[in-house]
């Protein structure tokens, strides 16, 4: 994945060179640039497949005589603070400088939709920290009154920010913990070994998971919440009053408990839509 970007050679005016044509270029910047590093919308669709990354609109390489495969830039992760299926990103646009190198800025700031309009009160994003997240599609762009945007839409690569999930392994079992804020939201407990990829089946439970859990008694009758559509093959889903149990031939093969009082109906349908999902 090509991330340097070379500032492109210069062409000689057709012509010839004069006063102005060559202060143009003496002035011109011609600092490698990085795809990783995009400074406007364009430069960050670009940024998500950079072979169609140009030079011009990006933030400076951070090692230009540097190994691009040693950079930090290529590890850096971020998080995104909502838990919800969209995020609506709105842009601001704000001058930075003086009166001789004023320039524009793009603030972004993460929204749950249209209706949330108290996004000032959070921290700004930049379009180099949005490049960064993981398992989070671009969608359509967007615009109101209030300023344009983009929409963000998860997939189950995307970690849940409020939840921790801690795994502890057996030779018969393996059981993986879901923990908001210390206190425990969730528990799947696999047979054997785990039939579930590594890590989009509890991204997906954890999207669920409520983010102020208690240690109440669970309100829902999980038996009476329908079992979702999809696929199962041989394979079917056998709710109980605080847990659904997924077995195969009448072989178990996870079993999901939900604790607390939190959970609503649609929360629990959902971590069942994941659990057939996302085992194999």
């Amino acid at each position: 994945m090509p991330v340097r970007l070379n500032p492109p050679a210069p062409a000689r005016p057709a012509g010839g060179w004069n006063r102005l044509s060559l202060n143009a270029h003496m002035w011109q910047e011609d600092d490698p640039q990085c795809a990783l590093r995009p400074r406007s919308y364009p430069t960050f669709t670009e940024s998500q497949n950079t072979f169609r990354a140009r030079w011009g609109g990006f933030g400076d390489c951070i090692r230009p005589g540097g190994d691009c495969r040693s950079c930090p830039l290529l590890q850096a992760r971020e998080v995104m603070p909502l838990n919800a299926p969209a995020v609506l990103v709105r842009v601001e646009t704000v001058y930075v400088g003086d009166m001789f190198t004023t320039r524009p800025v793009d603030r972004l700031w993460l929204t749950l939709g249209p209706e949330d309009m108290s996004f000032h009160e959070r921290e700004p994003w930049t379009w180099e920290r949005l490049t960064r997240l993981e398992g989070w599609q671009v969608g359509a762009r967007y615009r109101d009154a209030a300023s344009p945007g983009l929409w963000l839409h998860r997939t189950a690569y995307a970690v849940a920010p409020h939840v921790e999930v801690h795994t502890r392994s057996w030779p018969s079992m393996t059981r993986h913990a879901f923990l908001v804020g210390g206190t425990r939201a969730a528990l799947l407990t696999c047979s054997g070994r785990c039939r579930h990829d590594s890590g989009e089946l509890l991204n997906a439970i954890g999207h669920f998971a409520p983010e102020e859990p208690d240690d109440g008694t669970l309100a829902v009758k999980v038996w009476r919440v329908p079992v979702p559509a999809g696929p199962r093959g041989r394979r079917r889903l056998v709710p109980g009053s605080d847990h659904v149990a997924l077995a195969e031939d009448d072989r178990p093969i996870a079993r999901l408990s939900f604790d607390g009082s939190r959970w609503s109906e649609q929360q629990i349908a959902g971590a069942w839509a994941a659990l057939l999902e996302h085992t194999a």
